[in-house]
C-alpha cells in the first residue's frame, strides 16, 4: 500500500493464512483447501482501522500432468533407460506448485513370453523391485504405469490419477 510502511500494516484473510512478511512488505498467502468456497477476502489494517479489503476469486488446482518418457531411451551402451515418473501442474495461473509422486504401479509385458508382471513402486524414481523388473526389459516389451498417487502443494489429501500410461520400448 502506498503511503504506509509495511511495519504499520496488519493483513488478515478469512480463508487460509498469511505465512510470511519480508522487510519490503511482501506477503505469502497460503490456502490449502478451498472447501467449496469461490471467494476469499484479504483485509489490510493500520492499527485497528480497516484501510482496504480485496475480494479474490479462488480456483481449485487442476490434476497434475503425469510426465513419463514417451518411449524407451537407449544409453550409449544400448541399454534401455527409464528412471521413473514426474508430475507437474501445467497451464495454471500459479507456477511452481510442488507435486510429489507418492507411489504408482509399474508393469512390464514381455514380448518374448507374453508374461505380465506388475509391482508397486514407492516414490517417483524406481526402487529396487522396479529396477530389477525393468532390467529384464527388451526392445518391443510394453510397460504400464497406473494407480499413481500424488501429493499436490499443501493439499491435505493425496490425489489418485486414474489414467493408465502404456508404451512400447524400442
Amino acid at each position: 500500500m502506498h503511503g504506509y510502511k509495511s511495519s504499520e500494516l496488519n493483513i488478515s484473510v478469512n480463508h487460509g493464512e498469511i505465512i510470511k512478511k519480508d522487510n519490503e512488505g511482501a506477503y505469502t498467502w497460503k490456502i490449502c483447501d478451498v472447501n467449496n468456497q469461490s471467494r476469499s477476502i484479504l483485509k489490510i489494517y493500520k492499527g485497528n482501522k480497516l484501510i482496504d479489503s480485496i475480494i479474490f476469486k479462488l480456483k481449485a488446482l487442476p490434476d497434475p500432468t503425469i510426465l513419463i518418457p514417451s518411449n524407451g531411451h537407449r544409453s550409449h551402451a544400448g541399454q534401455i533407460v527409464f528412471r521413473g515418473i514426474r508430475a507437474e501442474i501445467e497451464n495454471f495461473s500459479i507456477e511452481g506448485i510442488p507435486c510429489e509422486i507418492i507411489s504408482y504401479d509399474f508393469g512390464l509385458l514381455k514380448k518374448t513370453d507374453s508374461i505380465f508382471k506388475i509391482i508397486n513402486n514407492k516414490g517417483a524414481y524406481f526402487g529396487k523391485n522396479a529396477k530389477d523388473l525393468f532390467s529384464t526389459a527388451g526392445s518391443g516389451d510394453e510397460y504400464l504405469v497406473k494407480n499413481i498417487i500424488v501429493k499436490v502443494g499443501c493439499l491435505p489429501y493425496f490425489l489418485k490419477i486414474e489414467k493408465e500410461y502404456r508404451s512400447i520400448l524400442y
